[in-house]
């Protein structure tokens, strides 16, 4: 699971230099078949997007993720 969490990990992190549309496309191609995968670091790439617009409590919008969507991506390694 440690390294499941450290890919998804390096996809989110490689995808925040992208805009949306090539984010969709990385995440495609490196998600593959992974539908799941890929909804899961789509949704964790909004959250942290949104986060960053209204700079939620003076926290980083990396932690306000860890905080909020932990559980998505814990629902998506159970699941592997």
């Amino acid at each position: 699971m440690d390294n499941k969490w450290q890919f998804i990990k390096s996809l989110f992190l490689e995808s925040l230099d992208k805009t949306p549309t090539q984010q969709r496309q990385f995440l495609q191609e490196k998600c593959q078949e992974d539908k799941a995968l890929q909804l899961t670091l789509e949704r964790l790439l909004r959250s942290y997007l949104e986060a960053e617009k209204v700079g939620f409590l003076q926290k980083t919008a990396w932690d306000i993720i860890l905080e909020t969507e932990f559980e998505v991506v814990d629902k998506y390694l159970d699941k592997q």
